[in-house]
């Protein structure tokens, strides 16, 4: 089996690739030049959903300021990486979503509630033209 620490440097190692493939297909406008793939790793709490593993990523609505500072006030956007996990604990697929709002989250316990929901559901196969079963 694995070392622990080398599963969890492959975990965020595909977390920083599933990023860069999201802000290749589009994201890039919204985030890529103000925001870090350490910024969306807001926790390494893992939750599981019919055996597959959900990671909430939140992020700020608006791009750093000239200062560095973040405007929270202005809410916050989110995305979802869904992973399965192969037999010997390996990580075989993963991908990433953005979670479809109108308006930005006022906060971001509510962006990271959406993102779980939106995981749900996506996993339940209730969201047209988005589907998990390749993983």
């Amino acid at each position: 089996m694995p070392h622990p620490d080398l599963c969890g440097a492959l975990c965020i190692a595909i977390s920083f690739a599933a990023i860069a493939l999201l802000l290749t297909l589009g994201g890039s406008r919204y985030f890529s030049s103000w925001l870090t793939p350490l910024d969306y790793i807001m926790s390494e709490h893992v939750r599981t959903y019919r055996g597959l593993e959900i990671y909430p990523l939140v992020y700020p609505h608006i791009p750093r300021g000239a200062v560095g500072s973040y405007d929270y006030g202005a809410g916050f956007d989110a995305a979802v990486r869904i992973c399965r996990r192969g037999t010997n604990d390996t990580l075989t697929a993963s991908r990433v979503f953005r979670i479809p709002h109108r308006a930005p989250f006022g906060e971001a316990g509510e962006a990271r509630k959406a993102s779980s929901d939106y995981a749900e559901r996506l996993i339940d196969g209730q969201v047209d033209g988005q589907s998990v079963r390749d993983l």
